[in-house]
């Protein structure tokens, strides 16, 4: 499953530290109903603060990615988090096609977490609902800011779920808005005639690194590491021949 691959990562470590893996896992248990997986591409003529964007050609959106956070492109979600691993957002795709009904279900699905602020918005003349929570992790009576947009777009609700702890929230809180403000429709006919990535799975004809094994399934360098996480392994591990593992069609 996907969620071995998060918690295995350097920032997810972090969060299970802080408590955040705790509300983190919730998401895992309710992925998006539709398994989309998501395109990126850097875009240079754009403000310093913002280094990629996100775009999806099917259903048409795009969004920016802070600089210099690390993200994890996965087929249900993208992930998003600084290299401290005091924050992450998360996107996915709402199974409902109705505000309320998101709305309704995000509060019965997240009941731990105590909404202290509810309003409608507009995202890019979209319509939006925006929640403002937080939750006490049991265990290390920690406060963690909770933070979600639902956006109404295409037939469906997108969902954004900001978390930091509460002393470190307002270094996030404008991070998380540029992204979520920046949820926008994809326009453009380069953008909107490319293909998705696919994921394949290759067996390894001998055994080696994940890293190795990676380099000979054709991933570049610059994603190594990203594949390692969708397998839900790390670079170094040692592995056996015959093997499954994610690879790029």
């Amino acid at each position: 499953h996907l969620s071995e691959g998060y918690k295995r990562t350097t920032y997810f470590q972090k969060f299970l530290v802080t408590g955040l893996l705790v509300i983190f896992l919730v998401l895992l248990i309710f992925p998006a109903s539709k398994e989309q997986k998501y395109s990126n591409n850097t875009v240079d003529a754009l403000p310093a603060s913002i280094l990629h964007i996100f775009y999806h050609p099917e259903l048409k959106f795009q969004f920016p990615i802070p600089r210099n956070w690390q993200f994890v492109n996965a087929p249900t979600m993208v992930q998003m988090a600084p290299e401290s691993g005091n924050a992450v957002l998360a996107f996915m795709l709402s199974p409902e096609k109705e505000m309320n009904a998101a709305v309704q279900t995000f509060r019965e699905q997240y009941s731990s977490v105590q909404i202290t602020q509810q309003r409608d918005d507009r995202i890019n003349g979209m319509n939006a609902r925006m929640l403002r929570g937080r939750q006490v992790d049991q265990q290390s009576q920690q406060v963690i800011e909770v933070l979600v947009y639902l956006i109404e777009y295409g037939g469906n609700i997108y969902k954004w779920i900001g978390m930091a702890q509460q002393q470190a929230y307002n270094t996030y809180d404008r991070a998380f808005m540029r992204s979520i403000e920046g949820f926008d429709r994809l326009t453009d006919a380069a953008k909107l005639n490319r293909e998705p990535e696919r994921l394949d799975i290759y067996e390894l004809p001998q055994s080696t690194s994940l890293r190795n094994a990676l380099q000979r399934a054709g991933i570049p360098g610059s994603r190594l590491e990203e594949f390692a996480i969708l397998n839900g392994m790390q670079l170094t591990d040692q592995l056996s021949r015959g093997t499954l593992i994610k690879v790029i069609e």
